[in-house]
This record gives structure tokens, sequence and C-alpha cells, in this order.
């Protein structure tokens, strides 16, 4: 089997995810802040909150060079 006969045609390709910039999580940090210091969040807005930080986090690890921008940071 040829190559061509395995490969999709190149219009038929699409781009993989958008992996997060650091803006996006220097934002869901900034949101977690504030739902940590909203009186009127509960413990379960905190815990959401702080599992999109998470999520973000996570991608934002397979940018290259993520790690070293983060470890160069006070």
């Amino acid at each position: 089997m040829t190559r061509a006969a395995v490969d999709p045609p190149p219009e038929a390709r699409t781009e993989g995810p958008q992996l997060p910039t650091r803006a996006d999580l220097d934002r869901a940090t900034a949101a977690t802040a504030a739902t940590i210091a909203d009186p009127a969040c509960g413990p379960t807005d905190i815990y959401r909150a702080a599992e999109v930080e998470a999520a973000v986090l996570s991608a934002y690890w397979h940018v290259p060079g993520a790690e070293a921008e983060l470890e160069a940071e006070p």
C-alpha cells in the first residue's frame, strides 16, 4: 500500500487542540484567587475554580519552553 493510499488529503487534515497560553494560565490563576477572596463563594466554588486552573496548568506544561518559563519566575 502506498503512503498516498493511507494518508488523508491535505485539505482533510485538521490542526490539533490549541494549547493554553501563559495569559490563559494567568487568567485561571486570577479567577481562582478571586473565588477564594469572594465571601459569597463556598468550598464547591473554590474547588471548581481550582480544578479549572489545574486543567489549564496541566495543558500548559505541553507548551514548548513552559517549564523553563515558570521556573524562571520569582
